[in-house]
């Protein structure tokens, strides 16, 4: 490693909340200091903290730093050479010296807080361990006093915020003790915290969290390491702790008025004193040189040091924020907008030294899902079974009473059994469809057939209905229950792709990193307009297909009472169809022609429209001498609301994806309402596209490469299907309505339809054998 020039970037403090890339001097090295070419350095919510007060000002910032020794001073030992590879924690915002910190093109560092990166770790690894490591040695072995062998092999640890960069380490550090650690953390991370070595995982956010870990622990926990430090987390440590009390010990000066037990007794860590010289910040964090935390501090790294190179610590999961010191800047909004959860972030200062067969992104990729409807959970959830961690970011805060129902049908059935116990919900809430029975307006049956009951068994899943919202909050409770992050209120605006990652920019400056996206945020998607416009296509606003839906739920008819099944009348002009969509309660959708004008007035009906609704449709369907079963179910209509049917033009297989972007579902193919297969059709495009995507392999990241030939297979299989049955459902939408002088041809051919029992049968055949056969 050659001596490098006299001057070298970094990040200084300018002022609450502004750090600035600036040019300043290498310094002489002291005795015991090393000189480190920076690869990547780690970013910890304590640097936002400390940019964010802006103190101490003109101090260099960071603390965590991987790179490769350039110089050393006389007294550093001899382990330690110019060439080798190391990590450590830089001594940053410094009042007393501002060369010392992390963020730096060159980073001064003291010999006793470093040490070698062992052989098959990266750069980007190896920036997740010096902090973390360091504050789990001082927490538990200086301040605990916990001995290397436990005298009770029973004995538990508490880590409150055990997700935490600390929290993890002190979990494994723990296990490999001999101790048994439990953890709190939110029930998304609860993976994490149990892949680390906890035994236990417990919601912070529980009423009942402090008396479970109690019970858990025979009303015996002795010890608890506090990584949040608030009120709230001090008192489910204490009320954790049994009735001997024991220690508590926070990572941050803790309340005082929460200390409520003489049994317990609390201290907290400040891990800057492991440098052994006065820090010269505010109050509480102004302390004088501690010797005896630099003593220790040289011997635990050092046993640190062993614990990583024997793989008894491994480095955190990580995400990659960018390529450049001033990218920094955009770790640390993160950091200090509190998205980040059960990673940490690290910025790449010198990508020239990365090792090329190392990937940046070791741990399992984020894959950024845009929606929460029916595609995004589903989707999501393959992806986390094959190792990813897939975040799903829905636009709206809440998801509310919209929509109407969904028929559920074999092929969609067949995938979400993949998902969880879907289909056993399904068959609790509602019964399947037995029967298929058309009519004319006035009740005549044009035809039926029993077809569907045998639809379990020749595809392996039957077809229910469903309410809209009951499904989709299933699938959002599947996917949260296996740990699968929500973002709530998050919406899509920009997205940029660098070349092993994608960065999507949401409303309110907002943005988050992973290794591809997925859209599935429906007809008015924004990830399908930012993907035309890639390829220099304006993607205009949905088309009204000059249709509209008035749907209701009704008591179920007696006259369908124990014959659940799908039922279609024909009018002038007009179409209802109704199924069962609980076991008592029908679905309904009345198709008139309407004008787009009129949107005003659509949506979910209060008590008073929906009187007024139902009486001037009743009136109407009655003056045409419609079925009375279908003006009774308008009649005692107990919910309405009113839509417009809205169409997209056509996209080609090679539209379906751009670089680390791929869309799925009503976002590519939105299909009218009218063949009930638009939620059954994203189920199936979550089946293929995980299907086509590999297992995670950190030794083999996907190149934007790689991901344009999985999509591009993905988009030429199933863009040929779904072209057939969105043009279907748009022709049917036509015939449904016909006008009156079209309507005998129409009937007839209904009529001869349902007469045609064969191919009836191959129309299903066609749809429901996929994504895959499964015997009954």
């Amino acid at each position: 490693m050659t001596q490098p020039k006299s001057t070298r970037t970094a990040i200084l403090i300018q002022s609450p909340g502004v750090a600035t890339v600036a040019t300043v001097p290498i310094p002489t090295l002291s005795p015991t200091n090393i000189l480190v070419k920076t690869a990547c350095v780690g970013l910890n919510p304590s640097d936002a903290k400390m940019v964010q007060a802006g103190a101490p000002q003109g101090s260099m910032a960071g603390l965590d730093f991987a790179g490769e020794v350039v110089s050393k001073g006389s007294q550093v030992g001899s382990h330690i050479r110019p060439g080798d590879r190391v990590c450590g924690v830089a001594f940053g915002y410094n009042r007393d010296n501002d060369a010392t910190g992390a963020f730096a093109e060159y980073v001064v560092a003291e010999e006793h807080l470093v040490f070698g990166i062992p052989d098959g770790l990266s750069f980007q690894e190896a920036a997740t361990l010096p902090c973390g490591l360091l504050t789990g040695g001082m927490v538990l072995h200086h301040s605990m006093k916990l001995r290397d062998t436990p005298a009770d092999p029973t004995a538990h640890v508490l880590v409150y915020g055990g997700s935490t960069a600390s929290g993890i380490f002190m979990i494994q550090l723990l296990k490999h003790a001999g101790f048994i650690p439990v953890a709190t953390c939110s029930p998304r991370n609860f993976h994490l915290v149990k892949e680390a070595g906890a035994a236990a995982a417990f919601d912070y956010n529980s009423p009942t969290c402090a008396s479970d870990i109690r019970a858990l622990t025979d009303d015996r926990l002795a010890h608890a390491a506090d990584c949040i430090t608030t009120p709230a987390s001090m008192k489910i440590c204490y009320d954790s702790m049994g009735a001997a009390g024991g220690r508590y010990v926070a990572l941050d000066s803790f309340p005082i008025a929460s200390h409520s037990r003489r049994a317990v007794r609390p201290s907290w860590v400040f891990a800057m004193s492991a440098f052994g010289c006065a820090v010269d910040w505010v109050a509480p964090y102004k302390c004088h040189p501690s010797p005896a935390d630099r003593l220790f501090a040289e011997t635990w790294m050092r046993r640190a040091a062993d614990l990583v190179r024997d793989g008894e610590v491994r480095p955190l999961r990580f995400r990659l924020v960018g390529d450049s010191l001033g990218d920094v800047s955009k770790g640390l909004e993160e950091l200090r907008q509190g998205t980040v959860s059960g990673e940490k972030l690290v910025c790449v200062v010198n990508r020239s030294m990365l090792h090329p067969s190392i990937p940046s992104m070791m741990s399992s990729p984020k894959v950024l899902v845009i929606g929460c409807g029916v595609a995004g959970p589903v989707v999501a959830c393959f992806l986390k079974q094959k190792g990813y961690e897939p975040i799903i970011f829905e636009r709206v805060e809440s998801p509310g009473d919209v929509g109407a129902s969904l028929m559920i049908c074999p092929n969609g059935l067949k995938v979400l059994e993949r998902v969880g116990p879907i289909p056993d919900k399904l068959l609790e809430n509602g019964p399947p469809v037995l029967e298929l029975c058309d009519h004319k307006a006035s009740g005549e049956v044009l035809g039926g057939s029993d077809i569907p009951t045998a639809f379990a068994k020749r595809y392996g899943q039957p077809a229910v209905g469903v309410k809209r919202t009951l499904i989709t909050s299933w699938l959002r409770d599947a996917a949260e229950e296996k740990g699968i992050e929500l973002r709530r209120g998050w919406a899509l605006e920009r997205i940029e792709e660098s070349n092993d990652s994608i960065t999507a920019f949401f409303e309110g400056g907002k943005s988050e990193t992973g290794s591809f996206l997925i859209g599935c945020d429906g007809l008015k998607a924004t990830t399908r307009k930012l993907l035309l416009a890639r390829a220099g296509l304006q993607d205009g606003l949905p088309s009204f297909t000059g249709l509209t839906q008035t749907a209701g739920v009704s008591p179920t008819p007696d006259a369908f009472r124990g014959r659940p099944g799908a039922r279609n009348w024909y009018g002038e002009l007009s179409h209802v169809i109704c199924y069962d969509m609980t076991h008592d309660k029908t679905s309904w959708a009345l198709t008139l022609p309407g004008e787009a004008v009129e949107e005003a007035s659509w949506g979910l009906f209060g008590d008073e429209q929906r009187a007024a609704a139902k009486k001037a449709i009743s009136a109407a369907l009655e003056a045409k001498g419609w079925d009375p079963v279908v003006l009774g179910l308008v009649n005692s209509a107990e919910r309405l609301i009113k839509y417009g049917i809205y169409d997209r033009p056509e996209l080609s297989p090679e539209q379906w994806y751009s670089g680390r972007c791929v869309m799925i579902g009503d976002a590519v193919h939105p299909t009218s309402v009218h063949l009930g297969q638009g939620a059954n059709q994203s189920c199936e495009d979550c089946y293929f596209l995980a299907e086509a995507i590999p297992d995670f392999d950190h030794t083999k990241p996907l190149s934007t490469e790689q991901l344009s030939s999985i999509f591009k297979s993905f988009a030429e299989k199933q863009q040929p299907h779904t072209s057939v049955l969105v043009n279907g459902a748009r022709a049917l939408g036509r015939a449904r309505v016909a006008p009156p002088e079209a309507c005998v041809q129409r009937d007839a051919a209904i009529a001869q339809s349902m007469a045609d029992r064969a191919g009836l049968q191959a129309k299903f055949d066609f749809t429901y054998s996929r994504p895959f056969q499964r015997p009954s």
